[in-house]
């Protein structure tokens, strides 16, 4: 087990976890202080479904060191950090808001009652209904299910929903018939197959980069990027090379529209004098040379290849959409690690792909578990009274971006790579199709608006620093591989509702 693999395993208590979600067939997670965890409790009790609840606001209290392993362990296996969390029959199905909605569609306890019953569970056993069905047709089905799962075993989203299939399918299991120990050995063979290929994922094993990814640096620092790989290792930038700088030098002609500073002159006092509540700015000249070799490529392959990410769609309106069991699952987010991210999605963007359909990593990781990659970024030195910052991180490939969105005021900053960026004051709204790629608006509207009618533009580069106040529309593409933070400021005498569809990332 390498290094930074053992940290992780002494950090995630996922086996206690697993455990606690088998003792009942509802199991919440819950925080005393957390109101939509009471309103998931009074939803419960309201449809007489006994549940058991897991109270962690004690535990924080008591044993801060538990209680951490405890939120990393329920992270590392839904992939999400609010509360509550709730589990039918050993299966995430997410918070008050999926919770409410199975309720309100009058399927909650219907899927209690099914799940019951159900089959196959992903991660977990085997059960069988008692249904009578017609031998042969019973075969038939799981036959067909298993030869479409074997074709279909390297793409985890397939398999996910080739599984949800033979769920259904295994209903017509009949446990009374003679060949009972052949039905389930073609279940556990299923599981066998599905088994390999989330270690395969879970490994970041890539057969068309041939590169083998572990925690450990010590036993890869020797072959990660050798032999053909090498054009990929660029001082310069870190490893992050796309070969593809047309867009970066189409863009780099354009006169930068938005003022600049020298950031070694600049003070707190012109900042919120001439800019904080009244128009962006650049800042030159703060580029802190000691963080760059962390974020190489290569360093964090070897050590956070492992760690769980959630990959957003690139519109304006990012979102998850719960569907129920009978239905084909809609994804706006893509729940994976980060290594797989890297070899697998970063790529540069088609034209053609619109933004709904383009995932990339901006924001959402756990900030307890990636602290200290977060540590590594020393936050800008301008700041907003009775504001605090939050930091955000992400890697995207050249050619992706988001369209024009807005939120409250914050800083970016690019660490290798190079990202366009696009503002307009709130009033005046640029005119853009949301799931249209930043890309294609570029290429087809940008360049060919008179120049009164752009909104203000700018080419980002690392040691520049862009500042964006409150509610002004801004959109972005990334003319290189970018590695990028973003510091959002957010007031601290509010208190901020958690908004559905609502984002708190740089794009």
């Amino acid at each position: 087990m390498g290094a930074a693999e053992s940290s992780l395993s002494e950090k995630v208590d996922e086996k206690g976890i697993k455990k606690e979600i088998g003792e009942c067939p509802v199991v919440i997670y819950t925080k005393s202080e957390c109101g939509y965890c009471k309103m998931a409790k009074d939803l419960l009790e309201k449809e007489r479904i006994n549940y058991k609840e897991h109270e962690l606001g004690h535990l924080q209290r008591e044993d801060p060191e538990t209680y951490q392993k405890r939120v990393n362990g329920l992270v590392y296996i839904t992939r999400h950090k609010t509360m509550p969390q709730v589990f039918i029959c050993e299966s995430f199905i997410g918070g008050f808001t999926e919770l409410n909605k199975l309720a309100q569609e009058g399927k909650l306890k219907e899927e209690i009652s099914r799940s019951n019953s159900s089959s196959i569970y992903w991660h977990h056993h085997s059960t069988f209904s008692n249904s009578r069905q017609e031998k042969p047709f019973a075969y038939a089905w799981l036959i067909t299910s298993f030869i479409f799962c074997w074709c279909f075993l390297l793409t985890t989203e397939s398999c996910s929903v080739l599984l949800d299939l033979l769920n259904s399918l295994a209903w017509t299991l009949d446990t009374n018939h003679q060949p009972f120990f052949v039905d389930l050995a073609f279940l556990i063979v299923c599981f066998i197959m599905v088994t390999i290929e989330q270690k395969i994922e879970e490994n970041n094993y890539v057969e068309n980069d041939d590169i083998f990814v572990t925690s450990n640096l010590e036993e890869n620092k020797n072959n990660i990027f050798d032999g053909n790989n090498n054009d990929d290792v660029d001082s310069n930038n870190g490893g992050w090379n796309d070969n593809d700088d047309e867009l970066f030098y189409l863009l780099k002609q354009n006169n930068c529209t938005i003022e600049r500073v020298d950031g070694t002159k600049f003070g707190q006092d012109d900042f919120l004098t001439n800019y904080a509540y009244s128009k962006p700015l650049i800042i030159t000249n703060i580029f802190d040379n000691s963080k760059k070799s962390y974020f190489q490529k290569s360093n964090l392959l070897a050590n956070w290849s492992n760690f769980p990410v959630v990959l957003a769609s690139a519109n304006t309106y990012r979102r998850v959409i719960f569907c129920d069991f009978n239905n084909f699952k809609k994804n706006f987010s893509v729940e994976t690690t980060f290594g797989v991210y890297l070899q697998k999605y970063l790529k540069p963007l088609d034209i053609n792909i619109p933004a709904n359909e383009t995932f990339y990593l901006f924001g959402d990781i756990d900030r307890e578990m990636w602290k200290p990659l977060l540590d590594q970024y020393k936050l800008p030195s301008w700041n907003l009274p009775g504001h605090e910052s939050a930091l955000s991180f992400g890697i995207a490939a050249v050619g992706t971006g988001v369209p024009f969105h807005f939120h409250g005021p914050g800083f970016a900053e690019v660490i290798f790579g190079a990202k366009y960026w696009f503002l307009s004051p709130f009033e005046k709204r640029p005119e853009w199709d949301p799931n249209v790629s930043t890309l294609q608006w570029m290429k087809e509207i940008f360049l060919n608006l008179p120049l009164e009618e752009k909104p203000l533009n700018c080419l980002l580069l690392p040691g520049e620093l862009i500042y964006f106040p409150d509610k002004w529309w801004h959109a972005t593409l990334n003319v290189k591989t970018s590695v990028f933070f973003s510091t959002f400021l957010s007031p601290t005498n509010n208190k901020i509702n958690e908004i559905k569809g609502s984002r708190k990332d740089e794009f």
